[in-house]
């Protein structure tokens, strides 16, 4: 199944039963954490330790 077509099944399973508000909660800040987590890093930037050196392809000739 495409997962767009997934979310928007479990949106409208949502909207006719809504999850209870400790389920809510938890969506609420898993969200909020992924959002602060981009907008830090699209702020700071990506750390150095983090980055990765591209490694030269070796064929044989």
């Amino acid at each position: 199944m495409d997962p767009l077509t997934r979310l928007l099944i479990q949106m409208a399973q949502w909207w006719r039963h809504p999850p209870g508000r400790r389920k809510a909660v938890v969506i609420l800040a898993a969200l909020l954490l992924s959002f602060l987590l981009v907008g830090i890093e699209r702020i700071v930037g990506w750390p150095i330790w983090l980055r990765t050196e591209p490694v030269p392809i070796h064929r044989l000739p």
